[in-house]
């Protein structure tokens, strides 16, 4: 087995222990899902995915941090709607971000814009 893969997975299992654990300590505090969020959004995953782009070298760290910005600021669109649409019903909610990660997520590779 590839000694990268153990590798990433180490450190995958235990970013996602560490969240699982911090969510778990917490979760009988009314704000525990305002910390997930806050961990959802920092930037452990956007290092973690640089870690990982770093291997192939700075242009690919350009690279990822260039669609990074791009799906992110698409995300920020799509969580200012979600936020501004909060009184629809949460299965309207949930739906329209359905359709916001479908229609972008389409756009990206049907307008072939990761050959950026």
């Amino acid at each position: 087995m590839n000694l990268t893969i153990v590798k990433d997975a180490v450190i995958t299992g235990f970013l996602g222990g560490l969240i699982s654990y911090l969510v778990s300590i917490n979760n009988k505090n009314p704000d525990y899902l305002n910390m997930l969020a806050f961990l959802y959004a920092a930037p452990c995953v956007f290092f973690y995915m640089i870690f990982i782009a770093s291997r192939s070298g700075k242009q690919a760290i350009k690279n990822f941090s260039l669609h990074a910005i791009l799906g992110g600021t698409l995300t920020l669109f799509v969580f200012i709607l979600t936020y501004y649409f909060y009184g629809l019903n949460k299965k309207y909610l949930v739906l329209l971000n359905l359709l916001f990660f479908l229609v972008i997520t389409g756009f990206y590779f049907n307008m072939k814009i990761y050959k950026l």
